[in-house]
């Protein structure tokens, strides 16, 4: 029987899907920043699942001796590199063990992607300027759910000018972008 890649990623989604409203449903609108952790949550045991036992998954901040990051969702980092502090997931570490970092959206739509990847641009800054330029890191932007138009100018306009912030972009369901160099 071949293979059949397709249908094992969409049954991730389909995983990933079925699980994203369980706080909603029980706290409602009650406190929104804790259903959007959740669903960093969510995405970070998924990615744990895949990833080679080397590569862990936190949450935290990147720092150098002159700057700091925003706090960034999701960080994947090599762990043969050691952190500047650890507690359960969370991590402050320098770019020298990032692999690659997540910004994580409960809802985006076509007003507000744009806005999603200029504030997910201050995040990415301190990595570019403090990363080998061979070194190809994951640049992510997960959004659980989309509404609005994918092929709408100001979708193409942003994806055109965000190809050095943001190399791998999924939204909702039926969206993945990725850039390729070439």
């Amino acid at each position: 029987m071949p293979i059949n890649h397709k249908r094992f990623q969409e049954s991730i989604t389909n995983e990933l899907d079925a699980v994203r409203n369980r706080v909603r449903d029980l706290i409602g609108d009650a406190h929104w920043g804790e259903e959007g952790r959740y669903k960093e949550e969510i995405l970070k045991k998924t990615l744990r699942k895949f990833l080679p036992n080397n590569v862990s998954v936190g949450t935290g901040f990147i720092t150098t001796l002159s700057d700091i990051s925003k706090q960034l969702d999701i960080i994947i980092y090599d762990n043969n590199v050691p952190l500047l502090f650890s507690e359960g997931d969370f991590i402050i570490t320098t770019p020298s063990n990032v692999l690659g970092i997540i910004e994580v959206k409960s809802n985006l739509d076509t007003s507000t992607f744009k806005t999603s990847i200029n504030h997910y641009d201050v995040g990415v800054r301190i990595l570019t300027q403090n990363t080998y330029p061979h070194r190809k890191l994951f640049y992510g932007l997960f959004s659980f759910e989309f509404s609005g138009d994918i092929n709408s100018t100001s979708i193409d306009r942003t994806l055109e000018d965000s190809k050095e912030i943001v190399n791998h972009i999924s939204l909702g369901k039926h969206y993945f972008i990725r850039h390729w160099e070439q």
